[in-house]
């Protein structure tokens, strides 16, 4: 954020993609550590939809709140803003942390992650869909700061008591791969649609249908690989690694896409991999059993 702040120009985005890339490595690895070592595998679902979707009340308010900021006193007040934001709230989780310390070698993590490693990479490229995808393609609906965030804003109240009731179930049946097969079709489906429709007010409820269904999916995905094996920290180093390329891989050739205007062929590059995930899912369990 203080990169934003203070530099501007490309400058500013590199180191912006600089610090972001170490904010992925260096928070979200002991992070996701750190929450899931209290947790159980009867209540995996449950908790991954808490992490998930814990901050679905502030995804109500902080887009409003943006809006306000930069009407009354622009893009810096928001950056600054939201940096000491940040900064008090690292403060705070240092002052949370375990002393812990321990040593894991990646191709150890790597090898024992065996099983994992595709699901993971096409678990990457759905993460980012609905935050990076969706969110850039808003842009060619919504021309100002406040339709952008009142559309952020409805993106995040959906699916919240939805997510919780789904996984607490899976959790109670230990049986996801039954919830995954109908809710990655009809996501696969809405998908596709939301590149067929062009009306803004059938453009949102399309985008509030994936939504749901995007944020009663995201906890399984977590749980599932959490199923089969042994949750600890060479576990969140690789998934990570592997989420990642996912990542890279699927954001790359949507650039490449998006910058011909080919907006049907990214959205059926994601519905394909929402197609196909839980295929994937049931074969490469098969496997590790």
């Amino acid at each position: 954020m203080l990169a934003l702040l203070f530099s501007s120009g490309i400058t500013s985005y590199i180191l912006y993609i600089i610090f972001g890339a170490g904010t992925l490595i260096f928070f979200w690895i002991p992070f996701n550590y750190l929450f899931f070592n209290t947790t159980q595998k009867e209540t995996s679902g449950t908790d991954s939809a808490f992490f998930w979707n814990s901050t679905a009340i502030l995804g109500v308010f902080a887009p409003l709140l943006g809006v306000a900021v930069i009407k009354w006193g622009g893009y810096s007040w928001l950056f600054g803003l939201t940096s000491l934001a940040y900064l008090l709230l690292g403060a705070y989780v240092y002052s949370r942390l375990p002393n812990e310390s321990f040593t894991f070698h990646f191709r150890d993590c790597v090898k024992d992650f065996k099983g994992l490693k595709t699901i993971s990479l096409l678990e990457g490229s759905l993460q980012f869909f609905p935050g990076i995808i969706l969110g850039i393609y808003a842009l060619l609906f919504f021309e100002t700061a406040s339709a952008y965030g009142y559309f952020l804003s409805y993106l995040g109240i959906i699916g919240l008591v939805i997510a919780l009731i789904v996984t607490h179930h899976s959790d109670r049946k230990q049986k996801r791969l039954g919830y995954l097969f109908p809710l990655f079709f009809l996501m696969a489906i809405s998908i596709v649609v939301i590149s067929l429709v062009h009306n803004v007010t059938y453009w949102i409820i399309a985008v509030g249908i994936f939504s749901i269904l995007n944020n009663v999916s995201a906890p399984l995905r977590n749980a599932v690989s959490m199923d089969v094996k042994k949750v600890d920290f060479g576990f969140w180093k690789a998934r990570e690694f592997f989420i990642n390329v996912g990542r890279v891989i699927t954001l790359g050739i949507s650039a490449i896409l998006f910058y011909y205007e080919l907006y049907w062929a990214v959205f059926v590059m994601y519905g394909l991999i929402a197609l196909i995930y839980p295929f994937l899912v049931r074969y490469k369990f098969k496997e590790i059993n």
